[in-house]
């Protein structure tokens, strides 16, 4: 990671969490789930690759296991595209604390550059928080 990037993080005030690495090709099939700790956030950060500047959208969660972990999401990307489409699956106007999301890296799409590695492709669940005052029906 760049100093910039580095720096940006050691001065930003959320709590830091291990971030969920799905790049490299050791991790097609690697996946990750929890409950959704904090509403989700836009993060801005330099992009190192084209200059300039990108934005993630970071979904802090706590898996079974009770680890916290952030994941990082690139916009127009795989992972932002199946997280997408789990929310419109669900019926949910969108991720939201207390929220369940599951995601899977599943492969690698082919390459559209010659030269560069094609877009990880994942696919993704989100079960929505019960509304406040739900019930348990424990004889279910």
């Amino acid at each position: 990671m760049s100093d910039a990037v580095n720096g940006f993080l050691d001065e930003t005030d959320f709590e830091k969490r291990t971030p969920v690495e799905f790049g490299g090709p050791d991790n097609v099939g690697k996946e990750i789930g929890g409950t959704i700790l904090s509403d989700p956030r836009l993060v801005t950060l330099p992009d190192d690759l084209n200059g300039g500047e990108i934005t993630k959208l970071v979904i802090d969660i706590a898996v079974d296991g009770g680890d916290e972990f952030s994941i990082w999401v690139p916009p127009r990307k795989g992972m932002a595209q199946a997280i997408a489409k789990a929310v419109k699956a669900a019926g949910a106007d969108g991720l939201t604390k207390g929220a369940r999301l599951d995601l899977k890296r599943i492969e690698d799409a082919a390459p559209t550059k010659k030269g560069q590695n094609g877009m990880h492709m994942f696919v993704a669940k989100y079960t929505p928080a019960a509304p406040a005052g739900t019930s348990v029906d424990w004889d279910a």
